[in-house]
């Protein structure tokens, strides 16, 4: 699957990739000669004294037409823009044979630490790539099954799955433990913590996660102002759905812990004060 497009209310994936592709091209192309075609008879409509002394079409229009024929060239132009910029990026993953998530995947395995040279298992070259999706043969069907592709040498059909488990225990063993001292509701516009923390939110339709002081968190990703974890129970275990981001000054930053100032030693302080 590349993605879910609300448009034509269906996800976009291997069966369908081509026929979105083909929408997204004629899409604008339509829009295109619509503009055209309104374009002219405004032109004609604005002019009409001026075509009465020759042999052409004569158009008139209201005022209420004319606002009307304005509003749809104003539509007919940005659907021209908008999709046919949305058919450069999906051209550009054909070419390259990458899905959107798969783009996320590729970013973060070339950022990483690692020992060997990652190679991307499905890119066979910007020709080989376009007729995995669009298939020129007769039979105007993709490539493969759905579930199997056609590799580059030396890989599998899991190569890229055991890249990202191999990146989230490299995300686990970068997560840190921090311990909460501000208290957040989970509002998406905090407006208690600042005009920086509410103008930087995270791009993302993740949830955000409310906690209360003196809580432990594990945070896995860290922003300028925001950042992203999950909700530590008293075993120090991560508690499950229990995640989301939360502004980061509600933390205490890591760098200033004590060396042994872990959540084991919080729970003993605890202890020997109610002894």
């Amino acid at each position: 699957m590349d993605h879910h497009c609300p448009w034509i209310n269906t996800c976009c994936g291997h069966h369908n990739h081509a026929n979105f592709i083909y929408f997204l091209f004629f899409a604008p192309i339509g829009c295109l000669h619509a503009s055209v075609i309104l374009s002219c008879s405004i032109y004609r409509a604005l002019f009409s004294e001026w075509h009465m002394f020759f042999v052409s079409p004569f158009v008139r229009i209201t005022l209420f037409h004319l606002l009307m024929a304005l509003f749809a060239v104003g539509l007919a132009i940005g659907v021209t823009l908008a999709v046919g910029f949305l058919l450069c990026v999906q051209m550009r993953s054909v070419i390259k044979n990458e899905t959107g998530i798969e783009g996320w995947i590729i970013a973060k395995a070339i950022s990483r630490p690692r020992s060997d040279q990652f190679v991307y298992p499905y890119n066979l070259g910007k020709w080989n790539n376009i007729q995995e999706v669009f298939d020129f043969g007769g039979e105007w069907q993709p490539k493969g099954t759905g579930y199997t592709w056609n590799v580059v040498p030396g890989c599998n059909q899991f190569a890229l799955t055991n890249e990202q488990l191999e990146q989230k225990d490299f995300k686990r063993q970068r997560s840190v433990p921090c311990r909460v001292e501000r208290s957040y509701n989970g509002r998406w516009l905090p407006l208690s913590f600042g005009c920086r923390v509410l103008f930087s939110f995270p791009c993302s339709d993740e949830q955000r996660m409310p906690v209360r002081e003196g809580q432990w968190i594990l945070v896995s990703r860290f922003r300028r102002h925001w950042i992203y974890g999950a909700l530590l129970d008293e075993n120090q275990q991560p508690i499950d759905e229990q995640h989301g981001w939360l502004p980061r000054k509600c933390i205490r930053e890591p760098q200033m812990y004590d060396p042994i100032d872990t959540p084991e030693k919080d729970a003993d302080q605890t202890h020997s004060k109610e002894d």
